[in-house]
């Protein structure tokens, strides 16, 4: 039998069902993007997430009441959802996996020290920027001329696990990179020269890397900014809380002293454990209570 051609009316119709397919598709995605902000009303919280496991001083509890939060970051939550006309709502999550739990919809934002790259600007839409950093390369104070990460060609250098730094030094030549969970634990190994040098945000290196007397600063290596994470489908979303960040002094891109605030990361590894082991969470929530104490008893009064 002769095979049926289908008629040009059928042709016309499979292609007008095509546009209109995509045409709804398109309708969806944008009242998705605005019934984010919707529901974001509609339940009176924002919804942020962060990581107060060793978080001092970005969010953590408060030891004075260990049923509240405290941090910067907790101050800049709490001043964006007041200018969005709903409370804060934390949602604890580990800081390795926030984009992923942002991606997920876990939570409407991600706030804690999130650095902006290209990696994570190909996930994530990110506001203005609320606070500046440089990387400080840091070195043994009896160790001959560093300036850079060339003149460490075949030397180890540590750094933590997903940050700025680590990218700088995968992109430096011939620098063996030894990656830690901790902020204290890479100074530490520096000083005891199982490491050549340390390259970590210059809070971090003014809190546990400089005020050690056989350490010093080599160097700035480069410079980044932390902004807040919003998912890149939702810009009416992304559009209030930058707005909402606009203005609030207290996310306008700065470099305060790090005498007064230092980057959050997990506290030190129990003797034995590997560099780039994982811990337990028993473990991690353990070790972050002796971490806040510390915290307390070398850094001045207040969070902010």
């Amino acid at each position: 039998m002769p095979t049926r051609r289908p008629s040009a009316k059928a042709g016309a119709l499979g292609w007008l069902r095509g546009i209109v397919l995509v045409a709804v598709m398109a309708a969806a995605g944008r009242a998705a993007a605005d019934d984010a902000l919707a529901r974001l009303h509609a339940r009176g919280t924002l919804r942020w997430g962060g990581d107060m496991q060793g978080g001092e001083p970005y969010v953590f509890q408060d030891p004075r009441d260990r049923r509240r939060l405290a941090g910067f970051e907790v101050e800049i939550a709490e001043g964006l959802a007041r200018r969005l006309g709903v409370r804060a709502e934390f949602a604890q999550n580990d800081w390795q996996t926030l984009i992923p739990s942002l991606e997920r919809g876990d939570f409407d934002v991600a706030l804690n020290g999130i650095e902006v790259t290209p990696a994570r600007r190909a996930r994530v839409a990110f506001t203005r920027p609320y606070y500046g950093f440089a990387e400080t390369l840091v070195v043994r104070r009896d160790e001959g001329p560093v300036h850079g990460l060339g003149d460490l060609r075949g030397a180890r250098v540590g750094t933590l696990e997903g940050s700025l730094a680590l990218d700088l030094l995968r992109a430096a030549p011939g620098v063996e990179v030894v990656l830690y969970e901790g902020v204290e634990e890479p100074y530490l190994d520096l000083e005891r020269g199982r490491l050549r040098a340390v390259l970590l945000d210059n809070i971090i290196a003014a809190r546990y890397g400089l005020p050690r007397a056989t350490l010093r600063a080599a160097g700035t290596v480069g410079e980044g900014v932390y902004a807040i994470a919003v998912r890149p489908s939702e810009p009416e979303l992304l559009g209030a809380v930058d707005g909402a960040s606009a203005g609030s002094s207290g996310t306008r891109a700065r470099r305060r002293s790090p005498a007064r605030r230092r980057r959050r990361r997990r506290p030190p590894r129990p003797p034995g454990r590997s560099p780039t082991s994982r811990s337990s969470s028993a473990a991690r929530g353990s070790r972050s209570s002796s971490r806040s104490s510390r915290w307390r008893s070398r850094s001045p009064a207040g969070s902010c």
